[in-house]
């Protein structure tokens, strides 16, 4: 009687340390990347790299769309043409949408392709993103 209870008590301190052994594992913090979009080139001459005269007019780029899988902050990648997945501790620091956007209207302002090009993020209209 005695040997079994001694033998319960040390299966259950067995049992019990393996559950903690678990929990005790370690924790995973998410990892935060940013979008680096290169700088527009450096335009020599009038208007543009070619040196045509840029379209009259002003052109607005809305915000880009992007489904929800994308924009949801974790980074999606693929391994086949059919299969989506996530990465479960990478995530985007900001909007994708939102970085993008920007970067092409000061590409078409630094190539000079319009008079003006101007940035429409949500409702407001800013000159330069």
């Amino acid at each position: 009687m005695i040997l079994s209870t001694k033998w319960i008590g040390a299966t259950g301190l067995a049992i019990a340390l393996i559950a903690l052994d678990g929990c005790s594992g370690r924790i995973r913090y998410p990892s935060y990347y940013a979008l680096s979009v290169p700088a527009p080139p450096a335009t020599t001459g009038s208007a543009s790299a070619g040196g045509a005269n840029p379209i009259l007019g002003s052109v607005a780029v809305r915000e880009f769309s992007a489904p929800e899988s994308l924009r949801s902050g974790k980074i999606v990648y693929r391994q086949s043409p059919v299969e989506v997945d996530f990465y479960d501790y990478h995530r985007w620091a900001d909007d994708p949408r939102r970085v993008v956007t920007p970067a092409m209207v000061r590409q078409m302002q630094a190539r000079g392709c319009f008079n003006q090009s101007i940035c429409s993020m949500a409702a407001e209209v800013q000159n330069v993103c």
